[in-house]
């Protein structure tokens, strides 16, 4: 990722939760269009297959907030 870019992400990550949503959803129809049937086709098993290690045990779920913070650290300048 450039600088520029983590630079954007640092600053729309300290926004309220309704614009970060917005922001999100307008970047993902940039890269996949506004068809989201695609979207679905492209994900669809790739979520399944998450859910499915989940059911498993065989990955360890972590709260957001503990998420959120290990994220941060990792993107910090």
């Amino acid at each position: 990722m450039t600088q520029a870019a983590e630079e954007i992400l640092q600053q729309a990550l300290q926004l309220p939760e309704e614009d970060r949503e917005r922001i999100a959803d307008s970047l993902l129809r940039s890269v996949h269009g506004d068809d989201e049937s695609t979207f679905e086709e492209e994900w669809g098993p790739e979520i399944q297959r998450r859910i499915a290690e989940i059911d498993e045990g065989k990955v360890e779920m972590r709260p957001w907030d503990e998420t959120l913070e290990r994220l941060e650290k990792r993107l910090a300048l």
